[in-house]
């Protein structure tokens, strides 16, 4: 049994009857926050002090709250989590129930509760390091009404190695500002820990039909919606780190759950492409992504049927490449899959493209119109 001596508040969702308890004190929290920090966080223990770290050090002109949600943890983070709202109880109100929720619905309940004007999130198992995130951002927003949403850049930290990669965002992507939601349809660039958004759009997606559909993913539906109605605009500083773990929500290490998420994704193209249709070139581009990726777990599942559908639909656009034919021909027999490994140990070793586009290596791929569609 947990001793609490804060006021503890029982509030009941809608979304399938969800029964949380939130662990605040009202007395002393901010009548009026001008941001509410989403935190969700699950089995983060050895992270979750640097996350409530990271925004407690925030410099900012008005109050804000840190509303965490706490998913029935087996590792001991609600402890760490209640200690710092002992702590800070002006600042920290803590959701959780006495059984686990999963992530969609963690997610859901935690920015039900958010207040403020303005939400930002950071994910338990990532941290703030710029103290002036939340200033900046709340100021851009004030500045340009027509903005939705704006994120910035952030470092990367690989936790299995230690490897930090900083500005993330600056070396993988194009900076995109404004009317961007093709390109984020195509491609989403936004990293969820870095976001600050209006609580007026995040409150009018909630009405619409897009947040009854089940994804696997949360913020990815949001940003397109955002996208579709407003500005989505990006600072060009690095606020924010995000942790790799080996074994997240999104990164997975097992290809059957990572195929999971990489289907419920394009599902979420096909549900916005259809709603609020982009250009024909975006369109195309998203189907080929999708064909020549789902071609790839194809071959990691071993999987022949999935093969067979996305090698036709690149060959019949004319846009296979070697390695999607290697995929291909890799699920074709034993003795294929074999043969298909030792030339990606090779192609990937010792880049022996030459040797792949010899003659005698090419006759053992199949032509591109070798695979036909019935009927």
């Amino acid at each position: 049994m947990l001793n609490m001596s804060a006021k503890q508040q029982k509030h009941t969702r809608d979304d399938n009857a969800v029964s949380s308890i939130e662990i605040s004190d009202s007395t002393v929290l901010a009548k009026n926050p001008i941001v509410s920090v989403g935190m969700i966080t699950y089995n983060h223990k050895p992270y979750i002090a640097q996350a409530i770290e990271g925004v407690l050090k925030q410099n900012t002109e008005y109050p804000f709250e840190l509303i965490i949600g706490e998913d029935c943890s087996t590792d001991g983070t609600l402890e760490v989590v209640l200690v710092y709202q002992k702590q800070y109880p002006d600042i920290i109100r803590v959701i959780y129930s006495e059984e686990n929720v999963g992530i969609r619905k963690n997610g859901k309940r935690t920015l039900a509760l958010c207040r403020g004007k303005y939400v930002a999130t950071c994910e338990g198992d990532d941290f703030w390091h710029h103290p002036g995130k939340l200033q900046m951002q709340v100021d851009y927003l004030e500045d340009h009404p027509e903005c939705g949403l704006v994120h910035t850049d952030a470092d990367q930290l690989i936790q299995k190695t230690g490897e930090m990669v900083s500005c993330w965002h600056k070396r993988y992507h194009k900076i995109l500002q404004g009317d961007i939601y093709d390109e984020i349809l195509l491609k989403n660039p936004i990293m969820t820990c870095t976001v600050c958004m209006r609580k007026a759009c995040v409150d009018i997606y909630k009405q619409s039909p897009a947040v009854k559909m089940f994804f696997l993913m949360g913020d990815y539906p949001k940003w397109l919606f955002i996208a579709m109605n407003w500005n989505i605009d990006y600072l060009n500083v690095s606020t924010t780190t995000r942790r790799v773990l080996e074994n997240s929500a999104s990164k997975s290490t097992d290809t059957k759950k990572k195929y999971q998420f990489f289907i419920s994704r394009h599902d979420v193209q096909k549900y916005f492409i259809e709603l609020h249709p982009p250009k024909a070139v975006i369109i195309e581009a998203i189907q080929k992504k999708f064909h020549k990726k789902n071609l790839k777990f194809a071959y990691l599942m071993n999987n022949k049927t999935i093969s067979e559908e996305s090698y036709a639909n690149l060959a019949e656009n004319d846009a296979l490449s070697l390695t999607d034919k290697l995929y291909y021909f890799g699920t074709r027999s034993k003795l294929c899959r074999q043969t298909a490994k030792l030339l990606f140990i090779l192609k990937k070793h010792f880049r022996f493209r030459r040797m792949l586009l010899s003659p005698r290596v090419k006759a053992m791929l199949p032509a591109d119109r070798s695979f036909q569609r019935k009927g």
